[in-house]
């Protein structure tokens, strides 16, 4: 399971996505419902930004290859995106949230907002009288105070306070206005998570489980140096117990390996290789050739949407499902190349579970078995 970056952690990604500022967005990649590669040149060359909604960022050194046919959120950034300049690159506030503002030579001023934090998305906008509208979001949402829709004004997730820009006098007033104990209070109300709320405290010498107001004075101003110290720390990325970590940890004792760059130890941890295995499958949208298997893509749609009469078919079909896919894209790859159905037919007899192959609906129909 790929890891959930903290909005300090994303903080550090931000860092690090100031070396495709002033480059080119050259191309968007996109692999199922929830995994993008944006491809950045720069006066450095290129470089490789993974996106996984929700959860995770960071540059990429693996080597991937894109689907045939983009599926239609992946050609609508292309169309707008593509060749666009990137003006900057930053977090938003102490959200977990990334925005790049573009300037793209055809369609002016663009807006490309990654939501990391759940449930994720993707959105373009553009700027119209001082408000930015969503041109076309991944996911369209209703929430209880905002709507990620086209044609609709966009607004940034509401959360914690933007610690990062907040001075010390602001810092100590809210801690000391907090009702919670100070862990709580860090790992909540200041956004930092449990993880390096506990990290921040153990640089303090702070007593996690009493309030902020009960702690002594010299520890209260401790824990506000450290709390904006470690925005301004020098990354030292190390993997522990699965998870990397940006910084140095006087919380954590095993260090397993380090690595030069928060992104590489994430790439080196949490890349998984889905990328390249998921590029073996063409793109079902746009693709002639993937409705030859359609019934099982369909098959495996209803399953999701009706598990109590069907938990036994679904599970056998998540189960087999690169077996599947792998058959697709052999079969896409010899209907582009004109080969005659009876030499496809010959190559299915040799696949486990093949029934029949309907040449006129263009279908083919697997027993499988749990």
């Amino acid at each position: 399971m790929a890891q959930e970056l903290s909005a300090l952690e994303l903080h550090f990604i931000s860092l690090e996505l100031q070396r495709v500022v002033t480059g080119k967005l050259e191309k968007v990649y996109q692999w199922g419902k929830d995994e993008f590669v944006f491809r950045f040149y720069t006066k450095d060359g290129k470089k490789h930004l993974r996106v996984l909604v929700p959860g995770l960022v960071h540059f990429t050194s693996k080597h991937y290859k894109g689907p045939k046919v983009p599926p239609g959120f992946c050609s609508f950034l292309r169309k707008y995106t593509t060749n666009a300049i990137v003006r900057a690159a930053y977090q938003h506030g102490f959200e977990r949230v990334l925005v790049f503002e573009l300037e793209s030579r055809v369609h002016g001023e663009l807006f490309l907002v990654i939501e990391v934090l759940k449930p994720g998305n993707i959105v373009l906008c553009r700027k119209e009288e001082g408000k930015l509208i969503t041109m076309n979001p991944l996911k369209n949402e209703k929430f209880k105070d905002r709507e990620v829709w086209p044609k609709k004004e966009y607004s940034y997730p509401k959360g914690q306070p933007d610690i990062k820009a907040m001075d010390k006098d602001s810092l100590k007033r809210m801690l000391l206005g907090s009702e919670r104990t100070t862990v709580k209070c860090l790992a909540t109300e200041l956004g930092f998570g449990g993880v390096f709320a506990e990290e921040i405290i153990k640089r303090s010498n702070a007593e996690k489980n009493a309030s902020p107001k009960d702690l002594p004075v010299e520890i209260l101003e401790s824990l506000i140096v450290n709390i904006k110290n470690v925005f301004m720390e020098e990354p030292s990325p190390f993997l522990s117990n699965s998870r990397v970590y940006p910084v140095s940890m006087l919380s954590v004792d095993e260090k397993e390996r380090f690595f030069s760059s928060f992104s590489e130890g994430l790439d080196e941890v949490f890349f998984e290789e889905k990328v390249v295995k998921e590029t073996k499958a063409v793109s079902k949208d746009k693709d002639k050739a993937s409705v030859i298997i359609s019934a099982q893509e369909k098959n495996l749609r209803k399953f999701e949407k009706t598990v109590s009469e069907s938990q036994a078919a679904g599970e056998a079909i998540y189960e087999n499902y690169q077996f599947l896919s792998s058959i697709m894209s052999e079969v896409s790859r010899m209907r582009d190349e004109k080969k005659p159905w009876k030499e496809i037919k010959e190559f299915l007899k040799g696949k486990p579970g093949f029934v029949s192959l309907d040449e006129k609906n263009k279908e083919i129909v697997f027993e499988i078995k749990k």
